[in-house]
């Protein structure tokens, strides 16, 4: 499971391995069912003042993470509250 896109920029690539755990987080977060919105408000809330540059590759671990999820074909959906 690929966790970067080859057409990255020299910034991401640079960043290569530093945002594993927001992709962890977008993994995890699909694998349970939580809705993507709500996983990427709760980010957006923690890179509030941060870089435009930081929010973009935070938010493109999180998409990648998100999208990846499938692919493992596992399913840990939390039941109702």
């Amino acid at each position: 499971m690929p966790m970067d896109d080859p057409n990255m920029s020299q910034l991401e690539k640079g960043l290569r391995g530093k945002r594993t755990n927001i992709f962890a987080a977008g993994l995890v977060a699909n694998l349970s069912g939580l809705a993507a919105a709500s996983v990427e408000a709760a980010l957006a809330q923690v890179l509030i003042g941060k870089a435009t540059d930081v929010v973009a590759t935070n938010k493109s671990a999180l998409q990648a993470g998100l999208d990846a999820a499938p692919s493992l074909g596992l399913d840990f959906k939390l039941g109702p509250a």
